[in-house]
C-alpha cells in the first residue's frame, strides 16, 4: 500500500472484538494487527452459513424466473387495453426496425415488445371498428401509448382527427 491512507473504518481486533475506540483513522493502525471490517454487509467476506443459505435459495429462485416468464409469455398474448396513436407523415419513407421502409399507406404498427413480424387485432373500443395489422417497427415511447398504427389504420379505425384512441390490442399470429 502507498502512503497514509485517511478514511474511517470499523475495526475489530484479529479475535473478533471488538477495540474500544471502534472508529479510527486508517492512518492510526498497522495491516498486521488490526483486520477491517466493512460498513456494508455485502462487502464483508461471506461467512459458510450466508453461501449454505445462498445455495439453497438459487434453485427456488430459478424456479420462479421460469414461471414468471411463462406467465409474461401468456400475458403477451391476451389482449391489451391502451391508446393508440398514429405515424406522422414525416416517417414516410424512413426504415424501420424490421428493416423496411415505412409505408404510411400499409396496415402497419410499432410495439415496444412483441415480436416483429407478429399480426395484431387492434379494435377501437369508441366506435367497434378493428383491423388486422403487421407489427414491423419498435415504439411508441410515449408513456400512456400502447401501440402506433400507420396513417391507413388510423383511418380504418377513425381516429385520424382526435390523434389518439382507446384501443384493445389481440395477437392474431405470432411472428415467423
Amino acid at each position: 500500500m502507498g502512503g497514509a491512507q485517511v478514511g474511517i473504518i470499523r475495526l475489530r481486533l484479529r479475535h473478533g472484538k471488538r477495540h474500544p475506540r471502534r472508529w479510527l483513522r486508517r492512518r492510526d493502525f498497522g495491516p498486521m494487527q488490526w483486520r477491517a471490517v466493512a460498513d456494508n454487509p455485502f462487502m464483508a467476506r461471506p461467512s459458510i452459513r450466508t453461501i449454505a443459505i445462498l445455495v439453497c435459495l438459487l434453485p427456488v429462485t430459478l424456479t420462479g424466473c421460469g414461471a414468471s416468464a411463462q406467465r409474461a409469455h401468456r400475458a403477451d398474448t391476451d389482449a391489451k387495453v391502451g391508446y393508440a396513436s398514429f405515424y406522422a407523415h414525416r416517417f414516410h419513407g424512413r426504415a424501420t426496425a424490421y428493416g423496411e421502409t415505412y409505408d404510411e399507406n400499409a396496415l402497419t404498427a410499432a410495439h415496444r415488445f412483441l415480436p416483429l413480424g407478429t399480426r395484431v387485432r387492434v379494435t377501437n373500443l369508441a366506435n367497434g371498428r378493428s383491423v388486422v395489422l403487421r407489427i414491423n417497427d419498435r415504439g411508441p415511447w410515449a408513456k400512456n401509448r400502447l401501440i402506433d398504427v400507420s396513417y391507413a389504420a388510423a383511418q380504418e379505425l377513425r381516429f385520424v382527427r382526435q390523434g389518439l384512441a382507446r384501443v384493445r390490442v389481440e395477437v392474431v399470429a405470432q411472428a415467423d
